[in-house]
């Protein structure tokens, strides 16, 4: 027999050894795990515990047991928790506290893994599990307390204002990530960038941004995926996480900035300006990539811009005139049409109450204006607004005038409910909803 062939059976009696040491050691014996608790289909709410109890039985000594809630994709939606066993069998008895407001309304499993450290057995029970109710926890009204201060103040369920702190700062702008109880708000001639913690009350981090003054620093900033996306005069277009790390830049291009930011269906709205300031633009980038996409010129002032539906936004400004435009604008073809003429006045603020619905505030009016059916009426009248926020909990609309009040009115009738005096001119209402 030639070496060659005796090689060739050297390893195929090598796999075969092999193989079998491998069947030796599985054997087929598997961990039994019977979950007796929770009962099949068992619903419960966000913020319940879930009494978990299960019997594990080997022929072989266990190595780990652990649990964990997946979702129907079968991924964790919570921590799993491990325990090691000392025998060949196990009683899990153990609680798993639902205590992410995030969790979202749906079909769950609980999952229960016993393994020897070779074979493994996944048991699994179904339940569903009910979505935590959206509450208003209340408000804070951002005001001007000097020409180089903005006071914070709070108001509660009472709805009596109580002064947080003052920042030394002028306002631009302001958004409220509600998970992390963490509130951003920028200055717009002066540089910084600031994070109020609810729960310390206190400024915990802040950042100096870019800037050629006199020209503002900042443009505009709205929250999206816990991340605070910043317009810069500076031609960028910035994000910070609530802990304050930098997370993106985007630099424009062709002597632009940003004005106003609009995140939807993976792509990073933008209107732009040219430094000249003649010219404007919607200009469009895919925000996974920071690609640009497209832009079109539109020559007008912004003054929001909110998602319609897939694929379309609706565009609010005021055109070289001063008057107020409203135009939807389609990304796939690239353009933008005017669904209603608006009045022949200057739009100070918009308020999305639903993708077909919004308050546009005027000089001396509020008005509501409906997609469908198409048209505009008046929601109230004699009024100087200079901030809108819509509260969807209890359908009130708060509106912020040039006269240091806050008025609440019912929605959608417009019937006033109440009213909160503030000592300083106010800039801006958050409302601090749990999620």
């Amino acid at each position: 027999m030639k070496l060659r062939d005796k090689n060739k059976i050297l390893i195929v009696l090598s796999l075969f050894v092999i193989y079998y040491s491998c069947k030796k050691e599985d054997n087929g014996i598997y961990p039994e795990v019977d979950i007796k608790k929770p009962t099949e289909n068992q619903v419960f709410n966000v913020f319940d515990s879930v009494h978990i109890v299960a019997s594990i039985l080997h022929q072989k000594q266990l190595k780990n047991v652990s649990v964990a809630i997946l979702r129907e994709s079968m991924v964790p939606a919570l921590q799993r928790f491990h325990f090691t066993p000392t025998g060949h069998s196990f009683e899990l008895d153990t609680y798993i506290f639902l205590d992410d407001i995030e969790l979202k309304t749906g079909t769950y499993y609980v999952n229960v893994r016993a393994s020897d450290g070779i074979n493994h057995t996944n048991a699994f029970k179904k339940i569903a599990i009910y979505e935590a109710p959206k509450t208003l926890e209340g408000a804070i009204i951002i005001c001007k307390n000097t020409s180089h201060h903005i006071r914070l103040v709070k108001v509660d369920e009472t709805l009596t204002p109580k002064t947080l702190l003052d920042i030394q700062t002028d306002f631009g702008y302001a958004g409220y990530e509600p998970i992390s109880k963490r509130l951003l708000i920028s200055g717009k001639y002066q540089s910084t960038l600031f994070c109020y913690d609810r729960e310390k009350e206190e400024i915990i981090w802040q950042a100096q941004v870019p800037g050629a003054p006199p020209a503002s620093y900042f443009q505009h900033l709205i929250m999206h995926n816990k991340t605070a996306y910043i317009a810069l005069r500076n031609q960028a277009i910035i994000a910070y996480n609530t802990n304050g790390t930098l997370v993106y830049n985007l630099p424009t291009q062709n002597n632009m900035y940003p004005q106003h930011l609009l995140i939807k269906d993976n792509f990073l709205i933008t209107s732009q300006a040219s430094l000249s300031l003649i010219d404007t633009y919607i200009v469009i980038y895919y925000l996974s990539s920071n690609a640009f996409a497209q832009q079109l010129k539109t020559n007008l002032t912004p003054v929001a811009l909110f998602s319609k539906d897939a694929g379309n936004f609706f565009f609010f400004a005021n055109n070289l005139s001063g008057y107020a435009r409203m135009l939807i604008y389609e990304i796939q073809s690239n353009n933008v049409w005017q669904p209603y003429a608006l009045p022949q006045q200057k739009l100070k603020d918009a308020l999305q109450i639903d993708s077909k619905t919004y308050l546009l505030a005027f000089e001396n009016s509020v008005h509501r204006y409906t997609y469908q059916p198409n048209g505009m009426t008046l929601f109230v009248d004699n009024i100087k607004a200079v901030s809108m926020a819509y509260d969807q909990v209890n359908n009130q609309v708060w509106v912020a005038t040039n006269d240091k009040m806050v008025n609440v009115y019912n929605y959608p009738f417009g019937n006033l409910v109440h009213q909160i005096q503030l000592t300083d001119s106010i800039k801006d209402i958050v409302l601090l909803f749990n999620k």
